[in-house]
């Protein structure tokens, strides 16, 4: 397999070679905080949450120009935009995010909310860390998909 989702369905392949219960915390092109991983595992209830989602800082050119940190999540909060579930704030058990299949491979974009609404779709247990230890850069490469066209 090929492209973003590839990478991250083979280290889904390779953790599950290996451990037969883990969360996957996913990173993309983005920043996590130093505690970023802490947190999650923090939040995670003794691994009784299927899911956790930090808040992410957006920034462009090194200015922060808004933070969302999200409460709660439905699949229809995805129909207006993105509501907090991107890829690098994704802290996720293994066995779910294999059960819905993983990536799809071939997306040019949108791999992270194709993933999401598909957990969803399987009425996870999701909590929260209420804060923000994600910064999403915008607009960091002129052939980046968040450039303004």
């Amino acid at each position: 397999m090929t492209g973003v989702a590839g990478v991250w369905n083979t280290g889904f392949s390779y953790l599950q070679s290996i451990y037969s219960s883990c969360y996957v915390a996913i990173i993309d092109d983005d920043f996590w905080e130093p505690n970023h991983p802490f947190e999650c595992e923090r939040m995670s209830a003794s691994g009784t949450a299927d899911v956790v989602l930090s808040g992410i800082r957006v920034s462009r050119s090194g200015e922060v120009v808004g933070v969302n940190i999200p409460v709660s999540i439905t699949v229809d909060d995805f129909l207006i935009g993105n509501p907090g579930w991107q890829g690098s704030n994704t802290f996720i058990r293994l066995d779910k995010a294999l059960e819905v299949g993983g990536f799809i491979n071939g997306m040019v974009s949108c791999n992270d909310r194709d993933f999401a609404i598909r957990v969803l779709d399987t009425s996870p247990n999701i909590t929260f860390t209420e804060k923000a230890t994600v910064t999403w850069n915008i607009c960091h490469r002129p052939d980046a998909l968040s450039a303004p066209r």
